[in-house]
C-alpha cells in the first residue's frame, strides 16, 4: 500500500469530500506530511556533509535554505491539520 493509497483511505469513513485538483494538492495534509518526510530525509543527508570537503559556504547556504523550507512546510502542515 503506497503513501497516497493509505490517504486515500484514511479519507472514506469521514463522509466529507474535497475536490482535489491540482491547485489543492499542495494543502493537503498527507502531502505535506509526506514532503516533510522527504525533505527531512535530505536535510539530514546535507548535515552529514558538515565537516567533510562538500563543506562550502555554498552548501551551509542550501543547508539554511532548506531548514526555513521545512519550517515553512512544517507551519502549514500543521495549520491544515488543525484544519481537518
Amino acid at each position: 500500500m503506497s503513501f497516497s493509497d493509505f490517504a486515500k483511505n484514511t479519507n472514506k469513513g469521514r463522509g466529507t469530500s474535497r475536490p482535489r485538483d491540482e491547485d489543492q494538492e499542495g494543502d493537503l495534509p498527507e502531502g505535506n506530511v509526506f514532503q516533510l518526510t522527504t525533505r527531512v530525509a535530505a536535510y539530514k543527508r546535507m548535515v552529514d556533509l558538515i565537516g567533510t570537503k562538500k563543506d562550502t559556504k555554498q552548501h551551509r547556504a542550501r543547508l539554511k535554505e532548506a531548514g526555513d523550507d521545512i519550517g515553512t512546510l512544517a507551519k502549514r502542515t500543521s495549520a491544515a491539520l488543525k484544519q481537518s
